[in-house]
């Protein structure tokens, strides 16, 4: 009798504990490498207003992770930032000069 009491004890705590790890309140935590994941692109968006076409998962030799964002305003691509996902900091900002249509049909060259 004692046994069986034991037993649905036993049972009793693995199912609460079950069900209290289902829960959602948890909250995990991103490897030091990349815990400013979110910070970085909040930190894009406010250098340069815009919306984010691209986001890209980088390595680098030294195994630190870096993600690379374009950044387009009007429908037009205008920025390529790269942001540490370590520190949060973005070390590299690129605008892109795209030529516009016009501009590059008036250049081809004709073969006469």
């Amino acid at each position: 009798m004692m046994r069986a009491i034991i037993l649905y004890l036993g049972l009793f705590f693995i199912l609460l504990g079950a069900t209290s790890a289902d829960t959602g309140n948890e909250r995990f935590l991103l490897p030091t490498t990349k815990m400013y994941l979110e910070a970085c692109r909040e930190k894009a968006l406010s250098l340069h207003p815009g919306r984010i076409d691209r986001v890209e998962f980088l390595t680098g030799k030294h195994h630190d992770s870096v993600m690379r964002y374009e950044i387009s305003v009007n429908y037009t691509p205008a920025w390529l930032l790269v942001c540490d996902l370590a520190s949060g900091n973005i070390f590299s900002t690129q605008q892109l000069l795209i030529e516009p249509m016009e501009l590059k049909s008036n250049l081809s060259v004709n073969a006469d």
